[in-house]
C-alpha cells in the first residue's frame, strides 16, 4: 500500500508530504495551534462514467509527534485541493 502523510492548517489547507518526513518538522513553518489535524492518507482512482478522473482519499492513523488525529472531513479537504491543482 502506497501512502503519504498530511497536516491540515486552519481546518482548510492540506499539506501533503512523503511518509519519511516527520509530522513535527512542519512546526517550524506553522505554529502547532494552526495545525488542526494530521495523519496518513492514500489516494485511489475511482473513475466513473460521469467523471473518469474521480479519486477517493482515505485518511488514517495518528501523528504521534504532534499528538493529532484525522478529523471528519479531512478527505474532502484533500480531494478538493488535489482537484484544484490538477
Amino acid at each position: 500500500m502506497s501512502f503519504g502523510k498530511y497536516i491540515i492548517v486552519d481546518n482548510y489547507q492540506p499539506i501533503l508530504f512523503h511518509k519519511t518526513i516527520s509530522h513535527d518538522s512542519f512546526i517550524r513553518v506553522f505554529p502547532k495551534d494552526m495545525i488542526t489535524s494530521a495523519g496518513f492518507f492514500q489516494v485511489t482512482g475511482k473513475p466513473t462514467e460521469k467523471d473518469p478522473t474521480a479519486i477517493e482519499v482515505s485518511v488514517f492513523g495518528d501523528s504521534t509527534t504532534l499528538k493529532l488525529s484525522p478529523k471528519e472531513g479531512d478527505e474532502d479537504v484533500i480531494i478538493k485541493t488535489l482537484r484544484e491543482t490538477w
